[in-house]
């Protein structure tokens, strides 16, 4: 988390997010997951240390994921993109200072 972006960094590659950019976040469990994206397909890699890449949901068609376990979620809302679905280590302190900087 930068002042002004959060940056997402994967084995090859990185991406940065303004703050200015996102719209919205909150924190989601497994079941308020389900409400929101209803089923999907992951595209991108996993393993035994979570996931990345995208997914594509019935609901809210493609996500950027970056995810290392399969509670406390944060979705992120962008402006002008697709919503991202990440694991960052303490979500309510996250999404806290997302949206209050």
């Amino acid at each position: 988390m930068h002042e002004q972006a959060f940056e997402a960094i994967w084995p090859l590659k990185h991406r940065v997010i303004s703050r200015s950019s996102i719209s919205g976040a909150r924190l989601l469990d497994q079941d308020a997951l389900k409400q929101e994206i209803g089923w999907g397909i992951r595209v991108g890699a996993c393993g035994l240390g979570g996931g990345f890449g995208w997914l594509w949901t019935k609901r809210r068609g493609i996500v950027h994921i970056y995810v290392s376990r399969t509670d406390r979620f944060v979705w992120i809302d962008c402006k002008n993109g697709r919503p991202w679905l990440i694991t960052p280590e303490h979500p309510g302190d996250f999404v806290r200072v997302l949206l209050n900087g």
